[in-house]
């Protein structure tokens, strides 16, 4: 997991990628309604999300086919973990690009302007309370791997 100033992270992605995440994250949010918003065909889209905060639990996830790239506006903390420390719960799902594990993380702030870029395979949990729960809007990007 990486966690930078989003412009930062841009500059790993394909300028296609780079620049509808960019053009997407100008739009004035108090308009758009939460919900996915495709942006490029089969390799982009946005998931836009309001949502409070949570305590972290040992719920994790991870994915094969798409990275994702967490943009919050407001603050949370995110968990990351290691596969050896981890169990599955759920295996794969192929149609939701899902796996669910159970183990132990260690959490990571996340801020306005910064995002997390989380690599396929890649165990983490977001949306855990920062320093006291609050209400956040949370883009979700999701790009397909390899990125074209």
């Amino acid at each position: 997991m990486l966690i930078q100033p989003l412009a930062t992270i841009l500059a790993c992605f394909s300028s296609s990628v780079a620049q509808a995440i960019e053009d997407f994250c100008k739009q004035d949010f108090a308009q758009l309604a939460d919900g996915r918003y495709p942006l490029l065909a089969d390799t982009l889209a946005a998931n836009l999300a309001t949502y409070q905060t949570h305590a972290l639990t040992t719920r994790l996830e991870s994915h094969q086919k798409f990275l994702d790239l967490h943009y919050v506006l407001g603050q949370e903390q995110i968990a990351g973990a290691l596969p050896e420390n981890c169990t599955v719960t759920d295996p794969y799902d192929a149609a939701q690009d899902l796996t669910w594990w159970q183990g132990p993380s260690t959490l990571y702030p996340l801020r306005s302007g910064h995002a997390a870029l989380i690599m396929p395979g890649e165990i983490h949990a977001a949306g855990i309370i920062w320093a006291a729960a609050a209400q956040v809007r949370k883009i979700v990007f999701k790009v397909a791997w390899p990125n074209p």
